[in-house]
């Protein structure tokens, strides 16, 4: 319930936004959040708490919200200076040491261009329209948020062609096992990608 819904940039043709959640348990920590910075700007995020359950979810929302808030209150700011601040507000009150690995991205969609920051999250996908190629953003990475106080993030940049996909994915895809229990994989999903 504090993930966005399905739809929300129904009326922006210049990009497509799908998500999907299925818990390990009732509820978990994996987190995604998408929206408006301006009229030619998204703002993006896919993160996960490490660990599971009601204590993970919880801290999946205060993190959410907090980085959210940070945004709001500031969006001409860089992705790296957002992600740094989201560092800091996040990791006050941690007495649990939860720590959260986080993508973020802002999209500027009349041009294309892409600036993200990975903390200590799996490298996204970028895919060909045609889909022959996928390759990884693996620049502009950092520590997962509560880890390094003060880490001064770096910022990646990608011009997106029209067409191209980016997949942004939690642990969970590769974590998740079969009735005997064996793993998907990152080589499946890459695979798969």
């Amino acid at each position: 319930g504090f993930l966005p819904r399905a739809g929300t940039l129904a009326d922006e043709p210049r990009v497509e936004i799908a998500a999907s959640m299925t818990p390990a348990r009732e509820v978990g920590g994996d987190l995604y959040d998408y929206f408006r910075l301006d009229g030619d700007r998204v703002f993006f995020l896919v993160g996960d708490v490490a660990g599971k359950g009601l204590s993970a979810s919880l801290f999946m929302a205060v993190g959410k919200a907090l980085y959210k808030s940070i945004t709001m209150r500031s969006p001409q700011a860089t992705i790296n200076d957002l992600m740094q601040a989201a560092n800091e507000e996040v990791s006050r009150d941690n007495a649990e040491m939860f720590f959260i690995t986080a993508f973020a991205g802002i999209l500027h969609l009349e041009s294309g261009a892409l600036e993200y920051c990975n903390a200590g999250h799996d490298d996204p996908a970028v895919l060909s329209p045609e889909g022959r190629e996928c390759a990884r953003l693996a620049d502009g990475a950092g520590p997962p948020l509560c880890t390094v106080e003060r880490y001064a993030y770096r910022m990646g940049q990608r011009q997106l062609r029209p067409g191209e996909v980016i997949c942004v994915v939690t642990d969970g895809v590769a974590d998740a096992q079969n009735p005997g229990l064996a793993r998907y994989g990152s080589t499946r999903l890459h695979a798969l990608l």
